[in-house]
C-alpha cells in the first residue's frame, strides 16, 4: 500500500501540519438471526476487529521557530502516589521533537536520581502534560527537583526547579 501527499505551493503549505492515517481490519457483516422474533425485536451484533493509526507530520523548511516552554511544574499527591507534572506548550510555528526528564537531588545526602526520560512530539499551540511518578523506594527527605525540557535547539533548553519533602 502506497500513500502520496501533495503539499500545496501556497501559504497553507508553508506551515506545520499533522494527521493520522487509520488502518482498520474489515470483516464481512453476518446476518443476524435472533432466536425470539417478534415485531418489536431489536438485534445487536458485535464484530471484533483490529485497527491502528500512523501519525504523519510535516515541518516545511521555512518553519524553524521551535519554542517549547514550561507552563507549569508541580508536585501532586493522589492515591498514595507522589508525582511530578511537567506541563509544556509549543509556542512556535513548527512541530517540536522534545525530550523531558527530571533529576531529583536529596538535599541532606546529595544522592541524585533521574526519573524516566520521556520523548514526545508537540504540535504548535498544544499544551501537553507529562507525569513522572516518584518511585516508592526513594527515601523520605527533602529534595530538589530540576525539570528539563530539550526541544531540538542545541543552544537552548528550558528548566524549572522546585523543592519538596517526601514524607
Amino acid at each position: 500500500m502506497n500513500y502520496s501527499v501533495a503539499i500545496p505551493y501556497t501559504e497553507q503549505g508553508k506551515k506545520a501540519a499533522w494527521s493520522i492515517i487509520m488502518i482498520e481490519q474489515q470483516e464481512a457483516r453476518t446476518k443476524l438471526d435472533p432466536t425470539n422474533k417478534s415485531d418489536n425485536t431489536v438485534a445487536l451484533g458485535v464484530i471484533p476487529t483490529y485497527a491502528f493509526g500512523v501519525f504523519v507530520y510535516q515541518n516545511p523548511p521555512n518553519v524553524d521557530n521551535n519554542n517549547v516552554e514550561f507552563v507549569d511544574f508541580k508536585l501532586t499527591n493522589e492515591n498514595d502516589a507522589t508525582t511530578i507534572i511537567i506541563e509544556a506548550e509549543n509556542k512556535g510555528d513548527g512541530i517540536a521533537y522534545c525530550t523531558a526528564y527530571i533529576d531529583l537531588t536529596n538535599i541532606n545526602t546529595g544522592d541524585q536520581q533521574r526519573l524516566t526520560v520521556k520523548k514526545f512530539t508537540i504540535i504548535p499551540g498544544l499544551i501537553r502534560d507529562f507525569a513522572f511518578p516518584i518511585p516508592k523506594q526513594i527515601p523520605k527527605g527533602d529534595y530538589i527537583a530540576v525539570g528539563v525540557l530539550d526541544f531540538e535547539n542545541s543552544e537552548e533548553i528550558q528548566a524549572a526547579k522546585m523543592e519538596f519533602t517526601l514524607k
